[in-house]
Formats: C-alpha cells, sequence, structure tokens
C-alpha cells in the first residue's frame, strides 16, 4: 500500500511538471515540481525500549507440597496433572494407617485427661489447695497435648482425610498413586501457586545494562492471545553460560500459565523530541533530514534519529513548527523544489 501511494504521487509529479512544460523545451525531461503528502510538525514522546524473550516458570513462591504429619495411604484423587486448583478445594482423600490411627487416638485421649486436670487445679487453686506452680504445670501439659494431637489431620466420620488445595494454583507433580503408602510428612502431590509464576527470560548483555527493578514492561504472548503489563523484579549480573544472555525476571500483572513463552518489552526510559512517521525521514549524501514546505518549495532540514520505534520516529532538528512536514513523496525531493501539497499525515 505504501509502494503504491508513492507510485501515485510520483505519477501525478511526472504529468504536474509534464503540463507545466512547453512541448520543445528540453527541461521537459527532468521533474521540476512534485505532488506530496504532508503533516504539521508536533512534538511528542516514545518508550525506549528492550526485548527479552523467555516464559512463565516457578517464581520466588515455588511449589507447595502437600503432606501430612502422619503415615497412611493415598484414598483417592480427584484432580490431574496440569490441572488447576483453587484454594481450598477438596482433590482427594488419605487414610491414616491403623497405628496413626491408634497415635491420634491416644493424643485425644491424652487431651481429655490433662484438659480434666487442669480444671481440677484451677478448683483447688481457688480453694487455697494447689499452688501457682501446680496451676501451671497442668496449663502445660494441656499445651503439649493440644500441640501433640495437632500433629495428626482432623479426619472426618469415616476415618479419612480430605487433602485442600493450599493456593490457587496449578497440579504441578503427583509423587503417590492412589492405595500407595506414604510415610509422615511424605509428599502426596505439589501445587505451583498462581502468584508464583513469573515471566523467566534472556536479555542481550548490551541491552541488560539498562534494566533496573521495578522498570514496566508490557508482555506479550509469542502464540498469540491478550497481552499483560508486569514489573521487573530481578535481574542477573552475569551471562548465561548456555543461553549467553543475561537472565531476567517479571512480576506479571495477572495469573500466566506455566510454560507459555512470551516476549517482554521492557521500558527503560523515554525520547521527546519531534514526533513523525519514519517515512517522512530520507537518507542522502548529506545524512539524514526531513523535507518541509515553505512558500511551495521543498526545504531540507538535516536531523537526528533519537529513536524509531515502529512506523514512527523521535527526531531532533531545526525544525519550523509552521512550515508543513512532507511525510509522503521525500525521496523524490530537492531543496528548492516546487511541491503540489495534500493535507493529511499518518
Amino acid at each position: 500500500m505504501h509502494r503504491l501511494v508513492v507510485f501515485t504521487f510520483s505519477l501525478a509529479s511526472i504529468l504536474l511538471a509534464a503540463c507545466q512544460a512547453s512541448p520543445g523545451d528540453e527541461s521537459s525531461h527532468e521533474v521540476a515540481s512534485a505532488a506530496v503528502r504532508v503533516t504539521k510538525p508536533k512534538q511528542g514522546v516514545l518508550p525506549r525500549t528492550v526485548v527479552a524473550w523467555g516464559e512463565a516458570s516457578t517464581g520466588p513462591a515455588y511449589q507447595r507440597a502437600v503432606a501430612f504429619g502422619a503415615d497412611g495411604a493415598l484414598a483417592s484423587l480427584t484432580v490431574g496433572l496440569g490441572e488447576h486448583v483453587h484454594a481450598g478445594q477438596v482433590i482427594g482423600t488419605f487414610a491414616l494407617s491403623p497405628t496413626a490411627t491408634a497415635a491420634r487416638n491416644q493424643a485425644t485421649t491424652a487431651l481429655a485427661v490433662a484438659t480434666q486436670a487442669l480444671a481440677r487445679s484451677q478448683r483447688l487453686h481457688q480453694d487455697a489447695l494447689a499452688t501457682n506452680d501446680d496451676v501451671a504445670q497442668a496449663e502445660k501439659a494441656v499445651a503439649d497435648a493440644r500441640a501433640n494431637l495437632a500433629t495428626f489431620p482432623a479426619t472426618t466420620h469415616g476415618g479419612s482425610v480430605p487433602l485442600r488445595a493450599p493456593a490457587d494454583g496449578t497440579v504441578t507433580s503427583i509423587a503417590a498413586s492412589v492405595g500407595q503408602g506414604v510415610p509422615a510428612n511424605g509428599t502426596l502431590l505439589t501445587i505451583t501457586p498462581s502468584s508464583g509464576l513469573v515471566f523467566a527470560g534472556g536479555l542481550e548483555p548490551r541491552d541488560a545494562m539498562s534494566v533496573r527493578n521495578a522498570m514496566p514492561v508490557a508482555l506479550l504472548p509469542v502464540g498469540g492471545g491478550e497481552a499483560m503489563h508486569g514489573t521487573v523484579t530481578g535481574i542477573g549480573d552475569a551471562i548465561d553460560a548456555q543461553t549467553r544472555l543475561v537472565p531476567v525476571r517479571i512480576q506479571p500483572d495477572h495469573a500466566v500459565l506455566a510454560g507459555s513463552a512470551w516476549r517482554a518489552e521492557i521500558t527503560v526510559g523515554q525520547a521527546a523530541g519531534w514526533l513523525m512517521p519514519a517515512d517522512a525521514v530520507v537518507d542522502d549524501t548529506q545524512g539524514r533530514a526531513v523535507y518541509q514546505v515553505h512558500d511551495g518549495k521543498a526545504a531540507r532540514v538535516a536531523v537526528h534519529v533519537l529513536l524509531e520505534r515502529g512506523d514512527q520516529v523521535v527526531l531532533d532538528g531545526v525544525i519550523d513548527p509552521t512550515a508543513p512536514i512532507v511525510t509522503v513523496g521525500a525521496p523524490q525531493l530537492t531543496a528548492g523544489m516546487a511541491v503540489v501539497t495534500a493535507e493529511g499525515g499518518r
């Protein structure tokens, strides 16, 4: 489309020159004027960014293990590997072993006995038949018995223990099969919290020097989908031996899928100046320049490109804010050439 626009304006320029030249004039073979599209100069700001590539992986929160302080067996499991779960969701059941069940019953009885002994000591103390130390020892016995019982999971009426997800997240490993015996504190499965997933990627060493913690980030999914924002939470101080990149970690604003690939555009600063389409800039033997229109003629203005981002650039130069900038047709111009302008730059 861009080539078609340029061709159209170039053709118009040639036809205009032909109409202005006399039939016998040898200068009729030269382009005496050109048709161009212009826009008003304006100042603006573009962000300076560096790009990192990576994927969502386990962050500082790490994985949460589901385990019990008593031996037993995995009785049932209602979720599979990679499945998303919610905090408190029942995801299976655990059956205490006969030995653990007996120990829990003993702990329950011990707490009941200690509680009765404390009540008796408190009554005797009221009648001045027990000392403060007697009451304190009874209170300690209750606390110890309660702590011992707390090491055993609470069972249902059927004697099984419900497995509950410790956090919103994804099941990342299943360490036991249904019916398999598991020792006390043995891991049954692990869950990676959604809030624990971060973008882990790499930066080119030349770009890493400008990145700092708390810098804003635009995260774009490589496989397509909705973009999101994030914040830099960590930047390495050495080059990874395998990737030859500098590691960077970014905390997304929203939950992401583990293993999903992302492009991260980290804003490290900004450039302010004359903001215009990149097509307005021409390269000639004297360097980079733009053309402005003064009294129907093209005037070359040398510029320095501060930042180029997509189809826009930020320029520094002695630009007249009142004179239109040529945005389409600039490559065909020379200083002093007559131009026919049309408003409506991009």
